[in-house]
């Protein structure tokens, strides 16, 4: 139940942040997948070019979940990445709703900031709102940096599926 009150209000204020937003100029530049940044919460939206089917994430280049979606397809994404802290360890918790589907992605043991001060952060949100999905893609990145170079990585990606000329989900793009 805490979990979908997190999404929830997350959501709210990404949406609140989506309805003040249009009063600004115009000629701005684009956020891209980026909605909000809310002290260390951040939330971005995607809509894809076919029915995402995976999701999957990494940390250190080594997939520590994986999951597939079954029915109720939907090429539009919210995502919310939340720095928290639990029993386990200050962890990364990754909120996703894919549709109608509520989605999760956990790694307890990845801290999203860095540890020491020779350390930094560097976050990455796809650059555009819509996403090409034939293969692997990654949506969300953290990177913990230290004199330059990654010494942690957590990353979110999605698969998409193939489609029939009639707009059918035919099955998920192969595997490379």
């Amino acid at each position: 139940m805490r979990r979908a009150g997190i999404i929830v209000t997350v959501l709210s204020v990404a949406l609140c942040y989506i309805a003040t937003s249009g009063t600004e100029n115009a000629d701005q530049t684009e956020p891209g997948s980026l909605v909000a940044k809310i002290n260390w919460v951040t939330v971005q939206e995607l809509t894809a070019n076919a029915p995402i089917v995976h999701y999957r994430l990494l940390v250190d280049g080594k997939v520590k979940d994986e999951n597939r979606i079954y029915g109720d397809y939907s090429n539009h994404l919210y995502l919310a990445a939340v720095p928290s802290t639990s029993p386990f360890g200050n962890g990364a918790y990754i909120h996703m709703k894919i549709g109608k589907q509520n989605c999760m992605l956990t790694d307890p043991s990845f801290k999203m900031g860095p540890d020491n001060n020779m350390q930094g952060t560097i976050e990455y949100t796809y650059p555009k709102k819509e996403v090409s999905i034939e293969d692997w893609v990654t949506i969300y990145k953290v990177a913990i940096a230290q004199r330059e170079k990654t010494v942690r990585c957590l990353e979110v990606q999605i698969k998409g599926a193939q489609q029939s000329s009639a707009g059918d989900v035919l099955k998920a793009a192969p595997e490379k």
